[in-house]
């Protein structure tokens, strides 16, 4: 289970000597339900398992250096490698999608994390500050 109960969301119901692939809880705990009767002949056992520093495991997208930092693939971002491509929300006239960094570049005179906001449009008016650039 992807969780600390039975409640939680199952990963695998597993029988026989077949090696599953890896199994992986996002959730920060994992709990193991091991069932017997009287009709198995049981040899035994082996798990084995992982710790990953990183924040959610960098989303399964992204490996953790040593550090306990995701680096993401090109195209993905964040902290955690969730933020997702930006050829899926930037869109020219205002930006260009970086596929190295993941993130979209704004063109002089447009803003926002999709660069779709143009300070010098019918809808841009006014006066616009950078809080962040981050």
């Amino acid at each position: 289970y992807d969780g600390g109960s039975p409640r939680s969301p199952l990963l695998a119901s597993l029988s026989g000597s077949t090696l599953p692939a890896p199994l992986e809880a996002t959730s920060g705990q994992m709990l193991v339900h091991l069932f017997s009767d009287a009709n198995y002949n049981l040899l035994g056992f082996n798990a084995s398992f992982g710790v990953s520093l990183c924040p959610r495991g960098c989303s399964g997208r992204g490996s953790c250096d040593p550090q306990g930092r995701c680096r993401c693939p090109p195209g993905w971002g964040g902290v955690d490698c969730s933020q997702p491509p930006c050829q899926e929300y930037c869109h020219p006239p205002g930006g260009t999608c970086n596929p190295v960094s993941g993130r979209c570049e704004c063109r002089p005179g447009f803003v926002g994390r999709a660069c779709d906001l143009d300070l010098g449009g019918p809808r841009g008016g006014g006066r616009w500050y950078n809080l962040s650039l981050g």
